[in-house]
């Protein structure tokens, strides 16, 4: 048998010690910068996200003097706060909670009167009026117009409406109670 030769190793091939921190330095840097700007194209398309979301259309609700007859046949008003976008196609529902019971089943408003001109849309800064029609839709469904029973009961709005991006939007707003506190009396946001 023959002995073995030795094994050699070729160190030209290999890299000094400084050379190859300074490759693997390299690599870690790039690699740095491009998670620096992945990390600033996500937080740029969140912040353009949350900037839309933010322009969009919201809607404000009050109501009209409750002067004669029932607290339930009030006249409502709606306005779109936003002075850029128009709330496209509103669909206003209203349902009416008892104290310790559950909703009641939604409402369509009805008499919607556009006070901006427009059809079918309330345009930027404008508004809407509608009624909520419970005796006409919940015949038998609603307490008697005792203004005490009427005290423990809230509306809720739900406004479903197209946002300027191309999608459909429910807002739910509320609860609305009766204040007594201002003559006459009429629906307010629930403090």
């Amino acid at each position: 048998m023959k002995p073995k030769a030795p094994i050699r190793i070729d160190t030209a091939s290999e890299l000094p010690l400084e050379e190859g921190l300074r490759e693997f330095a390299a690599e870690g840097v790039s690699t740095l910068f491009y998670v620096a700007v992945a990390f600033a194209i996500v937080a740029a398309v969140a912040g353009l996200a949350l900037t839309a979301w933010s322009l969009r259309p919201i809607p404000e609700y009050s109501s009209h003097a409750i002067e004669n007859g029932s607290p339930f046949d009030a006249v409502f008003r709606v306005h779109n706060g936003s002075t850029l976008f128009a709330l496209g196609h509103p669909r206003i529902r209203c349902v009416l909670t008892y104290v310790g019971e559950a909703e009641a089943p939604p409402v369509t408003a009805s008499n919607v009167l556009f006070l901006g001109g427009e059809v079918a849309r309330i345009g930027p800064d404008q508004a809407a009026t509608f009624r909520c029609p419970f005796r006409s839709e919940m015949q038998g469904g609603l307490p008697d117009d005792d203004l005490a029973k009427a005290m423990r009961t809230e509306l809720i709005f739900r406004l479903a409406y197209d946002l300027p991006f191309g999608m459909r939007w429910t807002e739910r707003s509320g609860p609305y109670v009766i204040d007594t506190q201002r003559l006459p009396p009429r629906w307010q946001a629930k403090q």
